[in-house]
């Protein structure tokens, strides 16, 4: 147990995936192909999620999916990725779209006491387990967040933090400039 906290160390096992969004800025792209399923240097986005993933010693990934998923079913079989770090792949698909919120309530079910959430088009060139020892740093640490400061913030939704607390979240930022 870390120090002072009456709580285990988290062993983060476990990843979900959001896949389920329509990816409308994409326009024809994505008209039919989930906007994890495009390719990236010849190769679909999700493998290079799962490669990560699987580095960081990830043996479960749960790809939420809701738009095309179908395409995400498909995906899963027979992955050579998830094949190589001996990953299990799982789908859950949300019946309706939700949102995030949505989704993870759908999948609750399948989620481990601890596990990393990650959009299905982003990423982020980090060590994944550095989240670990934030959970266990403090009693009201419950979810650690790993944030990208942008010059520009207008397209995206914005944490406001204090030290290492988000203290609140905006959809988009009242004007632009950096967050």
């Amino acid at each position: 147990m870390p120090r002072g906290t009456g709580r285990p160390d988290p062993v983060l096992r476990q990843a979900m995936i959001l896949c389920g969004g329509l990816g409308t800025r994409l326009g024809a792209l994505t008209a039919e192909t989930p906007k994890p399923l495009l390719a990236v240097a010849d190769r679909p986005f999700l493998d290079t999620l799962l490669f990560e993933l699987g580095r960081h010693g990830f043996e479960e990934v749960v790809l939420l999916a809701a738009f095309r998923s179908e395409k995400i079913e498909s995906y899963i079989h027979d992955n050579p990725v998830a094949a190589r770090f001996g990953m299990r792949l799982r789908v859950c698909i949300e019946p309706d779209q939700a949102g995030t919120g949505g989704a993870l309530a759908h999948a609750a079910h399948l989620a481990d006491d601890t596990f990393l959430l990650l959009n299905g088009d982003s990423w982020f060139d980090c060590n994944l387990l550095a989240l670990t020892p934030l959970l266990a740093r403090g009693p009201r640490a419950e979810i650690a967040l790993m944030l990208r400061s942008v010059p520009d913030a207008a397209r995206y939704g914005v944490a406001l933090v204090r030290g290492e607390t988000v203290t609140a979240f905006l959809e988009r930022p009242p004007a632009p400039g950096p967050a």
